[in-house]
């Protein structure tokens, strides 16, 4: 029998608080103060929470694959090949849309592309391709991150068995990491940007970065997807390895005042930057990265505070929940945007706005509550249903 591993409150909690801000990504305008709580907090605490110790063998190193495979590759897999196996009766329900005129709706501020009815066969493209980390299902957009994630994980537990004999193993893994991230910030700052924040890479890369990618892997083996899926692994895998480094260093965990109000300073700049397009993208890279540190900082004094409340049970409740709310709060967002569009005589193409849309902050709040109850009842649900099975 083995043994279950013990939970970090601060680190659940810090988790929800990290889920809470990616709903409010997906439902708020102008949220640039938001970026660095999101998925780099979560990297950090993933990096943080990976125990070394354990992989010094290939059959450890084996188990552990065995178990993120169980544990991520199969339900990214399966909700995906849901989403892209139902494309076309989304179509139909107005979830997903072919309809022109969403494109050049003023009220429609978010990204958006349009749908298209689906053969099998092209459905089982997609299916192939998300079963290679190389895309995502619209409605499962989010799960970009488990698809970074899962790269991450594997590479680092492979350079962690290879290095188990050196006495700093992480921190070695943390200056490959970081000269990897030096250079992609460089090569391709524009793609690198784009997958930073969650958005959809275009292919608007620049001359000289597009040049060297020519030269290096050939002309017609550039795939946005691909690129994609690479540059948001670079910088996150140089997240997880620094989250590596925070557990050998307590003063993380119990950060002082002076580290708090640096911290906020730090995030706030980082905002503006955002906001008002200042520094060139190398620059806001590395801002970036010391945001989501200082976001660590501020979230776990925030946990700290809070874990003997009952907002600090909660957020723990989500930490630790975090998989269903990645996979079902797009889905889960269409339920009050259909009473929405009811209520105000809307076109039934808003419903398929992406990746939601909201008159007001009243909608707003419901939306990132459904997001989270939703999603979370689901799974509850779920799990019960599981566990009387298995009686």
């Amino acid at each position: 029998m083995t043994e279950k591993k013990k939970r970090i409150s601060e680190i659940d909690i810090l988790k929800g608080l990290g889920m809470i801000t990616v709903l409010m990504d997906h439902v708020l305008i102008n949220n640039a103060f938001f970026y660095p709580f999101e998925v780099a907090l979560f990297f950090l605490a993933a990096g943080y929470c990976f125990n070394r110790d354990k992989i010094t063998s290939g059959k450890a190193l084996s188990s552990y694959y065995i178990k993120q495979i169980k544990s991520l590759y199969i339900p990214l897999l399966l909700w995906n090949s849901f989403f892209i196996l139902f494309n076309n009766i989304w179509l139909k329900l107005h979830i997903y849309s072919d309809d022109q005129r969403i494109l050049f709706d003023p009220n429609i501020e978010k990204f958006f592309a349009l749908d298209q009815h689906l053969t099998f066969l092209q459905m089982l493209k997609q299916i192939l391709k998300v079963a290679c980390l190389m895309t995502s299902s619209k409605l499962g957009g989010v799960s970009w991150f488990i698809r970074a994630l899962i790269v991450v994980l594997f590479v680092y537990a492979l350079l962690t068995f290879l290095l188990h004999k050196k006495e700093k193993s992480h921190v070695i893994i943390l200056i490959i990491s970081g000269l990897l991230f030096i250079i992609a910030s460089i090569i391709l700052p524009t793609v690198h940007l784009a997958s930073l924040d969650g958005a959809v890479y275009s292919g608007t890369i620049n001359e000289a970065s597009s040049s060297i990618l020519t030269n290096v892997i050939g002309e017609d083996t550039i795939s946005p997807s691909i690129l994609d899926v690479i540059f948001r692994s670079i910088f996150y895998f140089f997240m997880f390895s620094l989250g590596q480094i925070l557990k050998d260093y307590k003063f993380f965990l119990k950060p002082n005042v002076p580290a708090i109000v640096s911290s906020i300073l730090i995030i706030l700049l980082y905002g503006l930057c955002r906001l008002n397009d200042w520094g060139n993208d190398i620059f806001n890279h590395f801002l970036y990265a010391f945001s989501g540190l200082s976001a660590w900082i501020i979230a776990i004094s925030i946990a700290r505070l809070i874990k003997e409340f009952w907002i600090g049970k909660a957020l723990k409740y989500i930490g630790q929940n975090t998989l269903p709310i990645i996979f079902m709060q797009l889905l889960a967002f269409k339920l009050p945007m259909l009473l929405e569009l009811f209520i105000y005589h809307l076109s039934w193409y808003y419903l398929a706005a992406f990746p939601s849309y909201s008159q007001n902050i009243f909608w707003q709040i419901i939306l990132i509550l459904s997001g989270l109850l939703i999603s979370l009842g689901i799974h509850y649900i779920y799990k019960k249903a599981k566990r009387q099975k298995s009686i």
